[in-house]
C-alpha cells in the first residue's frame, strides 16, 4: 500500500542530512512588512487551495492570516520553513506566495489545469469577496511563473462523493443531512486536525470550527507526516500499555486499602480505572485497526472501472490515465478522472449522476471490504479485552455487599457504572470482527474518558487533601518505576520526528533541484 511505500521511503533516509534550501521572502504584488503577530485578530475565515499541495490558512477580520498548515505530504513539503514568509501578510499576498512556490517546487506547471479553492467565513458577505479576489490573485500569479490556470470555487466530485456517502450512513443526523460542500470541507478539516469523529465536528458553529482549526494549525508539527503520525501513535500505544493500567489503577488500589472508611463510594476506584482503560483500549484499537483510514487509496475493482469507461464512452488509449502514481486505479484517482474528463467534455446531467452513483457504490464495495478483512493484531485486541473484563470482574465481586449500604441514588450510580462497562467487552467484540468505523471507535474512546474525568472530579471531592496527596505520592512513585518505558517512549519520538523532517528536507531539495534542470 502507499503508506507502506512511504515508510519504507522514512527509513532508507533516516541517515541522510540535506539542508533546505529556502525560497525566500514573498516577492511580486505590493508585498510589504508582515503585521506583527501580537497584531493578528482572531480567525474568521478559513481558506483552502489546492493544487496539488494542499494547503489551509486561517484568515482574522482584516484579511490578515493567522495561521497556514500543510494539509497533506505534498503541503508540508510546500510550506516547509515558510511559515514566516506567510502569517502575518494578507491572504492574497499569502496565495500568491503558495502559488509560486507551488511553481518553483514544479508543483504547479503546464499540465495542471485548475486550482481549486474552499471559502468559509463567519460572514458570508466576507467569504464572498475573498473568493472572487482570491481567484483573481492566483490566477495572475500563476501567469506571472509562467502557467496559466483556471480557480475554480466549486467542490470537487471526490467531496461530493464523500459527503453522499456520509449522509447515507447518517440520515437521522440533522446536523450532517444539512450540510453544504463548503461546511463539510470546514468540518472535514476540524476533524482531522483534532482527531476528532466528523459527527463531534459537525456540532460546532462555524466560529467555532474556525477557531479550533487555527489552534490546531498552531500546535500540529510542520513535519507531521503520515508515516511520523503512525511511529508516533505506536510509540504512544506501547507506553500506554506499559504505564496505563498501573497509573489508572492508583484510585483504585487506595480505594481497596481503605475500603471500610469509604464503604458507599469504595467503586469510585475502580470504576474510574475501567473507564480510563476503556478509552485507552478504543484509542489503541483505533490505531491497531483504522478501518477506512486509506480507503481512499485501495484499488476499486475492474467492474466499477468498467461501467464509468462505458458511461462516459471514454476510448481504451484514455483508461491509463484513471491510474495513480502507484500504477492502479484508486477510488482518488478514478474521482480525479472522472471530474476532469466530464469537465473537458459536454456531459449531461442525467450522465453525471450516473457516474456519481456508480462511484458511491465503488466506495459502498471498498469500505465493505475493508470491514472483511481478518485483523492482523487480534492478539493485541484480545488481551486488552481481557484486561477489561477483569476490571468488570474486581467491581461485581463485591457489588452485592456495597450495594446494601448505599442510597437510591448511589445504587442507581453504581448500576448505571456496571451497565457501562458490561457493553465494553460486547463492543471491543465487535471492532475485532470489523463491524465499526475508526470514527466510531474514536467517539466511543472520547465518550469513556469524558467519563473517567467525570468520575476522577466525584473522587477529588469524596477523598480528604491527604488521602488526595496519598494518592498523588503513589502515582508519582509508579511513575519513576517505569523511567525506562518513559525513555524509551522519548526515543522513539525523537527518531520518528529526526525521520520526517529529514524526509520532508529531502523531498523539497529534490524538488527545487528538478526545476532549476
Amino acid at each position: 500500500m502507499k503508506n507502506m511505500k512511504k515508510w519504507i521511503a522514512f527509513v532508507c533516509i533516516v541517515t541522510l542530512c540535506i539542508s533546505l534550501i529556502a525560497c525566500g521572502t514573498p516577492s511580486g504584488d505590493s508585498n510589504g512588512k508582515p503585521t506583527d503577530k501580537s497584531e493578528i485578530g482572531d480567525a474568521t475565515t478559513l481558506v483552502t487551495m489546492e493544487i496539488n499541495p494542499e494547503v489551509e490558512l486561517t484568515v482574522d477580520e482584516n484579511g490578515i492570516v493567522a495561521s497556514v498548515y500543510g494539509a497533506n505530504e505534498d503541503g508540508q513539503i510546500l510550506l516547509y520553513g515558510e511559515v514566516d514568509n506567510i502569517v502575518g501578510y494578507t491572504y492574497e499576498e499569502a496565495a500568491a506566495y503558495v502559488t509560486k512556490l507551488a511553481a518553483s517546487l514544479g508543483y504547479l506547471n503546464e499540465k495542471t489545469e485548475q486550482i481549486r479553492t474552499y471559502v468559509t467565513s463567519t460572514n458570508e458577505e466576507t467569504a464572498a469577496q475573498i473568493k472572487q479576489k482570491l481567484g483573481e490573485k492566483i490566477e495572475k500569479a500563476a501567469k506571472d511563473a509562467g502557467v496559466t490556470v483556471e480557480v475554480s470555487t466549486e467542490a470537487a466530485l471526490s467531496l461530493l462523493n464523500d459527503l453522499r456517502a456520509l449522509q447515507e450512513k447518517y440520515p437521522d443526523n440533522v446536523k450532517i443531512q444539512a450540510l453544504s460542500a463548503d461546511e463539510y470541507r470546514l468540518a472535514l478539516s476540524v476533524s482531522e486536525r483534532e482527531g476528532v469523529d466528523i459527527r463531534v465536528a459537525v456540532e460546532y458553529d462555524k466560529e467555532e470550527m474556525i477557531t479550533r482549526i487555527n489552534a490546531a494549525h498552531e500546535k500540529l508539527e510542520a513535519y507531521a507526516t503520515e508515516a511520523y503520525l503512525a511511529a508516533k501513535a505506536e510509540a504512544t500505544r506501547i507506553f500506554d500499555a506499559a504505564m496505563g493500567v498501573l497509573i489508572d489503577g492508583a484510585y483504585n488500589e487506595f480505594y481497596i486499602k481503605n475500603l471500610t472508611s469509604h464503604i458507599k463510594t469504595y467503586y469510585y476506584g475502580a470504576v474510574y480505572q475501567a473507564y480510563k482503560t476503556t478509552a485507552r483500549t478504543y484509542r489503541s484499537l483505533d490505531e491497531i485497526v483504522a478501518f477506512g483510514k486509506d480507503m481512499k487509496e485501495l484499488t476499486v475493482g475492474t467492474t466499477f472501472v468498467d461501467r464509468i469507461c462505458e458511461v462516459l464512452n471514454v476510448p481504451a488509449e484514455l483508461k491509463d490515465q484513471m491510474k495513480s502514481e502507484d500504477g492502479v486505479v484508486t477510488l482518488n484517482s478514478l474521482c480525479d478522472f472522472c471530474e476532469s474528463y466530464m469537465r473537458e467534455h459536454e456531459v449531461s446531467a442525467e450522465i453525471k449522476a450516473q457516474v456519481e452513483e456508480s462511484l458511491s457504490e465503488a466506495r459502498a464495495a471498498i469500505e465493505l471490504a475493508q470491514k472483511g478483512v481478518t485483523v492482523a493484531h487480534t492478539a493485541d485486541l484480545t488481551a486488552l479485552q481481557t484486561q477489561i473484563e477483569a476490571i468488570i470482574t474486581t467491581v461485581n465481586t463485591s457489588k452485592a455487599a456495597a450495594m446494601l449500604l448505599m442510597g437510591a441514588d448511589e445504587k442507581a450510580e453504581f448500576e448505571a457504572c456496571i451497565e457501562d462497562l458490561n457493553k465494553v467487552s460486547e463492543t471491543v467484540a465487535k471492532i475485532i470482527r470489523g463491524e465499526l468505523t475508526t470514527g466510531e471507535v474514536a467517539a466511543l474512546a472520547d465518550e469513556a474518558e469524558a467519563k473517567a474525568v467525570a468520575m476522577e472530579e466525584k473522587i477529588k471531592a469524596d477523598l480528604s487533601e491527604e488521602e488526595l496527596a496519598t494518592v498523588e505520592a503513589r502515582v508519582n512513585e509508579l511513575k519513576a518505576g517505569a523511567k525506562a518505558a518513559t525513555e524509551a517512549f522519548e526515543e522513539r519520538l525523537s527518531v520518528a520526528e529526526a525521520a520526517a523532517k529529514e524526509f520532508i528536507e529531502k523531498c523539497r531539495n529534490e524538488r527545487l533541484a528538478a526545476s532549476k534542470d
